[in-house]
């Protein structure tokens, strides 16, 4: 929570002013503390300033990653070791009729401590590896990298639109856009005219 916290505060004040750039803080943010309630209210906030085409929508942040912080996971690690452990206790003195089923359900709660975990860790690697942008400035989604390529939306993309970086290639970056299908819409932006461009490091062959 505290990095987040710095790297609102370190985006310059002017930038914030202006939807796209709130949109990327936020999400630069949620990179670091994705189960943090503020955040995702400044984010939704920030989205609705966005005048988004009819048929595309801002990407969803579901999953476990942004629903389960590390403190939930400590807390859950925590409650299951003392459960173990109480039963444990409880059942070689011989004072406890349930000790069998608190070892049981401490057990099973490391479990499901461990399955988050790996869920979590799996999500971050996704994210990280299909890293968010925001259009900065009025673009075209062309079906290729350069200004020939047809269209791939009728209309310039506005300011605020997100989307995910998939490739970078002679100035121009392969993105998914959120149209509804299972696939989304792919299709090529110049690089100037979206922010967190420097973050998708896979290249094209």
């Amino acid at each position: 929570m505290r990095l987040a916290v710095l790297l609102l505060v370190a985006w310059p004040v002017s930038a914030l002013a202006q939807s796209p750039a709130r949109i990327a803080a936020y999400r630069a943010a949620l990179s670091e503390a994705p189960a943090d309630a503020a955040l995702h209210a400044g984010l939704a906030d920030a989205r609705g300033e966005v005048a988004c085409p009819p048929g595309l929508a801002p990407p969803s942040l579901g999953g476990v990653r942004h629903a389960v912080s590390p403190l939930d996971l400590l807390a859950l690690s925590v409650a299951s070791a003392l459960a173990a452990t109480a039963g444990a206790v409880g059942r070689k003195l011989g004072r406890s009729r349930s000790g069998g089923a608190a070892v049981v359900a401490g057990l099973v709660g490391w479990a499901a401590t461990l399955a988050l975990a790996v869920i979590v860790e799996v999500e971050r690697r996704d994210e990280r590896s299909r890293p968010p942008v925001v259009v900065a400035t009025p673009a075209t989604l062309r079906g290729g990298n350069g200004p020939n390529f047809p269209p791939r939306w009728p209309t310039p993309l506005p300011p605020g639109v997100e989307g995910v970086a998939l490739y970078r290639r002679g100035g121009w970056v392969q993105v998914v856009l959120n149209d509804g299908s299972p696939g989304g819409l792919v299709g090529w932006l110049p690089e100037g005219a979206v922010i967190g461009v420097a973050d998708a490091t896979r290249m094209t062959p």
